[in-house]
């Protein structure tokens, strides 16, 4: 109720086309969010979070879909927040930095597994070369977690604010994505629990409930419009 009454000020249907055509963030709205505690439920409580679960998302997720809500929630909130680490999750948690996932590339489909970009070691940074496709909400994000291989030629996540995004047109224009360019990007390795491809492959999953959770949101509420009419 919180969550519907929030977007129903700050997201009405009604102002849904002229978004499709903003390119930047809406403050007001991600910053309201964040106050309302959502954006951190993922979160451990010692980061600053809920210390909730995916159940509990989607309660979140299926009032942004009646609302055809812009905000780069599952980007950030649902997908960085799955990968990041003790120095990510606590800016994420509270809003201050939107994070994103960049795992697909040109010609590879969905075979994220062996990707192009690599990771080169310099001290204790590193550098990113390679282009990342399908990024969600890259242009608003602040850190991107990237896949990569390194010089052993092991899978690797790595967090990055040295990218350039470019928006690439979608037929949904409330679902923005783009392209990652990564030019010697600097960026730090980060650590998951377990092996990286299984904690990128759970991420996926949970951005795919993600979406079908936001479609029931959205079908709902057209049903809902469609019977007043």
């Amino acid at each position: 109720e919180s969550v519907r009454a929030f977007l129903a000020d700050k997201a009405p249907l009604t102002e849904l086309r002229a978004g499709y055509e903003r390119a930047e963030l809406d403050d007001d709205l991600w910053a309201g969010l964040a106050q309302l505690g959502v954006v951190g439920l993922l979160a451990g409580e010692e980061h600053g979070g809920a210390g909730m679960g995916m159940v509990d998302a989607a309660v979140v997720l299926e009032e942004l879909g009646r609302a055809v809500c812009a905000a780069p929630y599952s980007s950030s909130a649902i997908g960085a927040m799955a990968l990041a680490d003790a120095p990510l999750l606590p800016r994420l948690a509270e809003g201050s930095v939107i994070g994103t996932v960049a795992t697909f590339e040109e010609g590879a489909r969905y075979s994220w597994r062996a990707p192009t970009t690599r990771a080169t070691a310099d001290g204790a940074a590193w550098r990113l070369d390679g282009l990342k496709v399908h990024v969600p909400d890259a242009t608003v994000a602040g850190v991107v977690l990237v896949t990569a291989r390194d010089a052993d030629d092991r899978l690797g996540l790595f967090a990055t604010e040295a990218f350039r995004a470019e928006a690439t047109p979608t037929v949904d224009g409330s679902r923005k994505q783009g392209r990652v360019v990564l030019d010697a990007a600097t960026a730090r390795r980060v650590e998951v629990d377990g092996d990286v491809e299984h904690a990128v492959a759970r991420t996926l999953d949970r951005l795919g409930v993600a979406a079908a959770v936001d479609g029931v949101g959205a079908a709902q509420r057209a049903l809902e419009l469609a019977v007043e009419y």
